[in-house]
């Protein structure tokens, strides 16, 4: 079931500082926690080990959460939340012992170089997410068809594959593709 975005991400941090306990924290969870999970990855933890990760970091953002204080155009929350997942997956090599290596790798990463992390993961997660809220409103085979394209086949070769012609293939990529960018461009507004 896709999240309802009537509340934009800062009205939703702001419900969450104010009412931790209602349903703002699984609204929360469920809006990025696979953005979390890609960044820990992005980190080198092994995959067996990322979930426990994750919950840390959830864990330190609920925590931390009271005091984050939201600064049009000097702080993003994805930023803040990409710092508490560095710590977080730092806290998880010394704890449990992992190669001294991988603890000097993620402690070496800078700032800037997390940021620049969670900047790369933030426009995969937004793209997967628009294009998982839009796919419903389009017919199975458009779909395919879609993903197809994206695949570099041929539009004579999808025309065939699917019995339309080569002009209804550009069509429904292009309804495909704006509905995605207008999507993208809602989701960074009420969550990005």
């Amino acid at each position: 079931m896709a999240i309802e975005y009537d509340k934009t991400r800062l009205t939703l941090i702001e419900r969450l500082q104010k009412t931790p306990c209602d349903n703002s924290w699984e609204d929360f969870v469920q809006t990025y926690e696979n953005y979390i999970y890609a960044i820990i990855l992005k980190m080198g933890v092994p995959h067996e080990d990322s979930k426990d990760v994750m919950q840390s970091v959830l864990l330190d953002a609920w925590k931390a959460l009271p005091k984050f204080e939201y600064r049009e155009g000097k702080s993003r929350f994805r930023s803040w939340l990409s710092v508490i997942t560095k710590h977080a997956t730092c806290r998880f090599y010394r704890k449990y012992s992992q190669p001294v290596e991988a603890l000097n790798q993620v402690e070496k990463i800078s700032e800037p170089e997390v940021e620049k992390i969670a900047e790369q993961e933030w426009k995969l997660f937004i793209a997967q997410k628009a294009f998982d809220n839009i796919k419903s409103s389009f017919s199975e085979q458009v779909i395919e068809i879609f993903l197809c394209t994206s695949k570099d086949m041929k539009d004579k070769e999808i025309s065939q594959q699917f019995s339309i012609s080569e002009s209804s293939v550009r069509v429904y990529k292009m309804r495909v593709q704006k509905a995605i960018q207008k999507e993208i461009i809602r989701l960074n507004r009420d969550i990005g």
